[in-house]
């Protein structure tokens, strides 16, 4: 009899008082079996826990493949110096496995939902490049810019991301400025994994009351990259050696920010929206999906 099943019938015969040695003690599953004291109905013994426990393994792996090929240097000079130059080619592939227990697949574990097994994995293309170019150098200071540029794509999505610099020096005094976009796109994990986890309160603001659902994170093919724009300005002085002060100014905005919600915090967005699953009679949260 596979191992799952003879631990789904002990939880029954716990519960109906037909466990242990001589078939006649009871499984307590509810929290005030931690503070009963032996010999009460309330009190699990040891011999009761011997038959609905199990050693659970999960196998997982995840692994992260990096190639990269840059050439960079200084072709050319303008009037106020040499231009610097770099472009290059990344390419990464990123895999998740993972194996769960067929006792957590097979839902059969108290203090844990369904959960499945999952494989995949994920190869971005990116290609970047980069300039320098001295425009000024001379009695009135020295001024230079440069321009990046990287481009990535996957089999999800691809993105273009630029980043504008800027510094200024005059004696003592320097001024800096910059803006770019940047992006990060979800992990594997994050678009196919799942994980299940348990005995979690959540308050439900529908009933009035505290729960413990099954809280199931699940990932999604169809999430997006998470977007950022970034700008920075500021001024350093060095007015005598060995001591500088700077102040600089930055600012960013994100969107689509990659993150996890809380249970609670799923439930206080949308009590009734899909991913609340309740009991259609007693309407009281069974599972949550984030």
């Amino acid at each position: 009899i596979p191992l799952r099943d003879v631990i789904s019938q002990n939880l029954i015969n716990g519960v109906n008082c037909k466990l242990g040695p001589q078939g006649n003690q009871c499984f307590n599953p509810f929290g005030n079996a931690l503070f009963a004291a032996p010999g009460t109905p309330q009190y699990n013994s040891p011999s009761v826990f011997s038959q609905l426990e199990a050693p659970i393994t999960n196998i997982a792996a995840s692994s992260l493949t990096s190639l990269d090929a840059v050439v960079s240097g200084e072709p050319i000079s303008v009037a106020a110096g040499p231009v610097g130059m770099a472009v290059g080619v990344q390419i990464r592939t990123n895999t998740a496995k993972e194996d769960y227990d067929p006792l957590e697949v097979a839902g059969v574990l108290a203090v844990n939902p369904i959960v499945y097994n999952f494989e995949g994995s994920d190869t971005t293309y990116s290609y970047f490049g980069e300039v320098r170019v001295p425009v000024l150098k001379g009695p009135h200071g020295k001024l230079e810019v440069s321009a990046s540029g990287r481009f990535e794509t996957d089999q999800y999505t691809s993105a273009f991301n630029p980043k504008f610099s800027a510094t200024y020096r005059f004696d003592w005094i320097a001024l800096l400025g910059s803006w770019g976009t940047s992006f990060v796109a979800p992990s594997v994990f994050q678009r196919i994994g799942d994980y299940g986890q348990g005995l979690l309160p959540v308050s439900d603001p529908l009933t009035a009351t505290v729960v413990q659902p099954a809280i199931f994170t699940v990932g999604s093919p169809s999430l997006t990259p998470e977007k950022s724009t970034a700008m920075s300005g500021g001024i350093k002085l060095t007015p005598i050696k060995n001591f500088a002060l700077s102040l600089t100014y930055w600012n960013m905005d994100f969107k689509n920010l990659l993150t996890t919600l809380t249970s609670q915090a799923e439930v206080n967005a949308n009590p009734n929206g899909p991913d609340i699953i309740r009991d259609p009679t007693t309407h009281q949260i069974t599972q949550i999906l984030i």
